[in-house]
């Protein structure tokens, strides 16, 4: 593991009052936008396998999945939309500054991320390691539904990977909201799929919901699908549009 995303960075003491933020679920809230740069004022980095935090200076989020992170010819870079939309919560004055923890993965799939899979030991242990050292998420975002869709998963599929996926991170944390995004589209993926992905993803959300766990659906992120890159990943068009319909939702943080 290489540290690209670091880039020279010297760890930095959290200030008192810092909201957790957990990252997980597929590429797009990873390091693979093509987007122009953004340093946020109040928005870390806590580098998930060590507990050690950063100050974010706009680019590319450590993590364990570092994307591609690769100039274009003109000028934009491969990083993350999350630096941005975590400060638009801040400025909306829903916390005193933030911390991002970024596990989410390109190309993979909630198989991947219920027990047994290898995203979710990997997030275990990582969420083991940081409790540790007294870093608990105060809120869960879940980024799912692209390579669900692409790969033809059904209605039933996801309606019961998602309420297992949801049952687990209850049980494993049950005083932190998760807040899943609807993020179906992919180039390739039928309409159907999409449809029948989110449909399940969904239904287990309020099922859930209705059992009394504090989770909860995040905003469409299938809204800029004319403003993506390479068939999926958001430019600055969408990213801008998409973090702004973040921003209530990270109230009561």
């Amino acid at each position: 593991m290489t540290d690209i995303c670091n880039r020279g960075r010297s760890p930095v003491t959290r200030p008192a009052g810092n909201k957790a933020v957990l990252v997980t679920g597929n590429s797009m809230p990873g390091n693979y936008s093509l987007i122009s740069r953004y340093v946020p004022s109040k928005v870390y980095e806590i580098d998930p396998r060590d507990g050690l935090t950063y100050k974010s200076d706009g680019g590319a989020i450590i993590g364990f999945d570092e994307g591609w992170y690769a100039s274009s010819p003109d000028g934009f870079s491969r990083e993350s939309i999350m630096p941005y939309m975590a400060q638009l919560a801040v400025d909306a004055g829903h916390a005193s500054s933030i911390s991002l923890i970024n596990m989410s993965q390109g190309n993979k799939d909630l198989v991947d991320w219920v027990p047994g899979g290898a995203l979710w030991n990997r997030m275990q242990t990582s969420l083991a390691l940081l409790a540790q050292t007294g870093i608990v998420p105060d809120l869960h975002i879940h980024y799912g539904g692209c390579w669900e869709a692409y790969r033809g998963y059904s209605y039933g599929g996801c309606h019961g990977l998602m309420n297992f996926f949801l049952d687990e991170c209850h049980k494993a944390r049950p005083g932190v909201p998760v807040k899943v995004a609807k993020r179906t589209y992919i180039a390739g993926a039928d309409p159907s799929s999409m449809a029948a992905v989110w449909a399940g993803m969904y239904q287990a959300i309020c099922d859930r919901s209705a059992a009394g766990m504090k989770v909860s659906a995040g905003p469409d992120d299938d809204i800029c699908l004319a403003d993506v890159v390479d068939g999926a990943h958001f430019i600055d068009n969408s990213r801008f549009h998409v973090c702004q319909q973040w921003t209530p939702h990270f109230a009561g943080i």
